[in-house]
């Protein structure tokens, strides 16, 4: 469910990444600016365009809200357009009758998702809320891809209540994440070396794609620093995905290993080895009585 990762046609990836780089300095807090305006760049760059890991995964769990007459599905938080081109192509026939919300603390990705629907036709409403704070109507099926993570460890359980919340009886949650061995696992640092020898790549596929030497150079830069968030907390165990969910009242339908361990993505500059193992979660709320 996660080895295989395609560029999805639609997204329209190349654009994406042009809004990123030129506007996340003014739509991004401070936090997250050099992640929000490399990702799409590295993706495109360095990663063919593939869609984020996990398309098996989500297609498989979207069955349900897919024969549905009008389908509500939420991404919660994303890094760009990937994940809901992912939903998109996951959700089929179905997507042009569903009904989509992106919600995101960031501006940024939240432009790039409104210039793909205007692009593709798609009804989207964007969001841009703490996810915490969410307040829309019950969705169908909810998307998570790397997302937990993001967030400090004593407010988890507070999302995953959210997702629940948000959810219609018979709903789903679908989340992938990396999963730490044992609780409290701090995360490995990435070797400089790689990273310098990444950034020098990326710098010259950048060039290569028709980049000013003056943004190539910030690009370079950005990547030598790991534009990754420095005040991220370790993952989550296997065991407290499953609490957590169980305490908000979601039912595991599916935990989907990535036994296969061949996905990668554009920031990751560890060996595949040093890697944390990736998991999909699907859990449902169950119907009242």
């Amino acid at each position: 469910m996660f080895a295989k990762q395609r560029p999805i046609p639609f997204e329209p990836l190349e654009e994406a990444a042009k809004l990123a780089w030129d506007r996340a300095p003014d739509l991004c807090g401070p936090g997250c600016m050099a992640y929000h305006r490399t990702w799409s760049l590295t993706r495109l760059l360095s990663a063919s365009g593939v869609a984020p890991a996990g398309a098996g995964f989500y297609a498989n769990g979207l069955t349900d809200a897919r024969a549905l007459e009008a389908p509500r599905v939420l991404i919660s938080g994303g890094a760009d357009t990937g994940l809901l081109a992912l939903a998109v192509q996951s959700m089929g026939d179905a997507a042009a009758r569903t009904e989509f919300v992106f919600a995101d603390i960031c501006a940024t990705p939240g432009a790039q998702n409104t210039m793909m629907a205007a692009q593709s036709g798609l009804k989207l409403t964007t969001i841009q809320t703490d996810i915490l704070a969410l307040d829309i109507a019950p969705v169908d099926a909810i998307l998570s891809h790397s997302f937990v993570s993001f967030l400090p460890r004593g407010k988890r359980k507070d999302l995953v209540a959210v997702w629940a919340d948000h959810l219609r009886p018979g709903g789903v949650a679908l989340v992938t994440s990396s999963v730490a061995a044992k609780d409290g696992q701090a995360r490995k640092p990435k070797d400089p070396a790689r990273l310098d020898a990444r950034a020098q790549r990326l710098g010259k596929l950048a060039t290569e794609w028709g980049m000013a030497a003056s943004d190539v150079a910030v690009f370079e830069a950005l990547l030598r620093e790991d534009p990754m968030p420095r005040s991220l907390e370790g993952h989550w165990t296997e065991a407290q995905f499953r609490a957590a969910f169980d305490a908000a009242g979601l039912a595991l339908d599916l935990v989907a290993f990535d036994a296969a361990k061949t996905t990668a993505g554009p920031l990751n500059a560890l060996p595949q080895k040093d890697r944390n193992t990736r998991v999909g979660f699907q859990a449902r709320k169950l119907a009242t009585p």
